[in-house]
């Protein structure tokens, strides 16, 4: 199916042209009107520009073709309550894939995917107060509430959009409580924490593979979906490991040090082979075992990596890189963690200096 407005009809005496949505089904076409005329040269690539209307008027045939594309039939009916959730958010992502970072992008695929597991089939309308409780509830029991919030915060433009170009009325989040973002600091391991954990795991037998696992992701920061997504034969090049991160869509490229080499050693090069709710178990276990009380989360290495590079001395813009952060403000917080220890060991030695 392929839904496109275009310039069809009589030019009138004002040399305006009517503006149709021209709907492909196969070998079938439709034409429907929008009620909106313009000069041939007003008109280019499907949108009205040098018109005193135009952002007017591109938002309507933006709407008419979200309409279409989500309807998947030949007629309009505006007041239909079965849109496809996910044959809208497709058509956003088509058009914001023209208008955003791939990386922003990736972000609202990954909704998708996620909504798609809980909820297989869904439409707009089903989205309502009752559907964002039950969603918090379940994300917020697999990961952090700054993750959590993050999602809803994505679902949200989503929803806007579909506001926006009148899909919706009743708005659902307008009594939502969103999960809360927090700009604490983040859990994170010792190196002497890592180091346990690394010496406990010959004794751990099954649960060795998802250590290692571990541990490769707190030495170079990979989030969950990216250790999920590595493929060792494909990802280690000769003397560096590439990856293309799944969340900003950056390539990120590290050397294979031996510290690395032993790692996929121990796991003879194995993908990590389950989802994240059982690696998740899996990790939470190996901690326990190794005697740290901290409440770890598959995120937990990536804060890990982030914070001991920043106390190893590596630059702000070097660990950036290395998280595939855009915006060095996310990078700042690991910073602001190294400062604050370091004050507070300064602070003991004065202490101790009388």
């Amino acid at each position: 199916m392929k839904v496109t407005a275009i310039l069809k009809g009589r030019v009138d005496s004002n040399k305006e042209i009517p503006i149709q949505i021209r709907v492909n089904i196969g070998d079938k076409r439709a034409f429907h009107p929008t009620g909106i005329k313009v000069t041939k040269g007003q008109f280019k690539k499907g949108r009205v520009v040098d018109h005193p209307k135009a952002s007017q008027y591109n938002e309507e045939i933006k709407r008419l073709i979200v309409i279409y594309q989500a309807q998947n039939i030949e007629g309009f009916q505006k007041k239909t309550k079965k849109i496809d959730f996910y044959l809208f958010l497709q058509q956003c992502i088509d058009q914001w894939e023209k208008t955003k970072r791939p990386g922003t992008v990736r972000i609202y695929r990954s909704l998708m995917n996620l909504l798609k597991e809980y909820r297989p089939t869904l439409s707009l309308h089903e989205i309502d107060l009752r559907f964002l409780n039950e969603w918090k509830a379940h994300r917020l029991s697999q990961v952090e509430e700054n993750t959590a919030w993050s999602n809803f915060s994505k679902l949200r433009a989503v929803i806007n959009e579909a506001v926006k170009l009148e899909l919706i009325t009743k708005y659902p989040f307008k009594d939502f409580v969103m999960p809360v973002y927090s700009q604490g600091v983040p859990e994170y391991l010792e190196k002497e924490e890592v180091k346990a954990i690394e010496e406990k795991l010959p004794e751990l037998n099954g649960l060795a593979h998802y250590g290692y696992w571990f541990l490769i992701a707190c030495h170079t920061a990979y989030r969950v979906s990216d250790i999920i997504a590595f493929k060792p034969k494909e990802h280690i090049k000769k003397a560096r490991i590439v990856v293309h991160t799944a969340k900003e869509g950056t390539i990120v490229s590290i050397p294979f040090t031996d510290k690395l080499r032993g790692y996929f050693e121990a796991i003879q090069y194995k993908p990590l082979g389950v989802a994240e709710e059982t690696y998740r178990e899996k990790i939470k276990t190996i901690a326990a075992a190794a005697g740290i009380k901290k409440d770890i989360s598959t995120h937990t290495a990536r804060h890990t990596a982030a914070v001991n590079m920043a106390s190893a001395g590596l630059s702000l813009e070097v660990v950036a890189k290395i998280l595939g952060h855009d915006d060095l403000r996310s990078t700042r917080v690991y910073f602001k963690i190294v400062n604050k220890k370091l004050d507070e060991d300064f602070n003991s030695f004065m202490n101790y200096m009388g």
